[in-house]
């Protein structure tokens, strides 16, 4: 029996080397950082599409506010552009959430924007593909005009725009709220 344990001892040893060095190798091909990525949130969605990686998050701006911020890459690594949006409450914390393409190629930004009046709000951008240029814009306060913060973002073939998360009932409950905005932002 000793002999048996000595032996899954003395395999388990020689193998274990193998796998912690097997782990270490990594083949990169680029890296970035961009911007100050706020400790409140450490989320970040991203999308493929057409040659180029668009990723949303949040970043701290240069007064210390917290904002959505989406980026757009090149397969090198480069920045094609980027594009900042806050909600109405001068410091607020605002955060992207998620991020698609629509049938016509721009890019769909989900987000949870603070604002002055009714907290946090569901945000929705389209942004160009190209240039990053804001195409148009929405929002959306619950019922409850508290907290509502969008979690997943879907596009079907015509372009309209789900969107759902949680939503800040009449009673102050946690609920959720789903909608559905036109490709037109309406």
């Amino acid at each position: 029996m000793k002999r048996k344990i000595s032996q899954l001892l003395f395999t388990g040893l020689a193998i274990l080397p193998i796998g912690v060095f097997s782990q270490t190798s990594v083949n990169k091909e680029w890296s970035t950082t961009t911007g100050l990525i706020s400790n409140e949130i450490q989320h970040v969605k991203n999308v493929f599409h057409g040659n180029v990686l668009f990723a949303t998050s949040n970043v701290i701006s240069e007064t210390g506010d917290i904002d959505v911020m989406t980026i757009a890459y090149t397969p090198q690594g480069d920045t094609i552009w980027v594009t900042t949006e806050t909600g109405t409450l001068s410091e607020g914390d605002d955060y992207g959430v998620d991020i698609a393409i629509a049938p016509d190629g721009n890019v769909i930004v989900a987000a949870a924007l603070e604002n002055s009046v009714s907290d946090y709000d569901y945000a929705i951008f389209k942004y160009d593909r190209l240039d990053g240029s804001q195409i148009w814009n929405t929002g959306w306060n619950g019922v409850g005009n508290g907290i509502d913060i969008p979690s997943d973002l879907h596009i079907d073939g015509t372009g309209d725009i789900y969107l759902t998360g949680g939503s800040q009932a009449t009673d102050g409950n946690s609920d959720f709220g789903t909608i559905k905005i036109s490709s037109t932002g309406t």
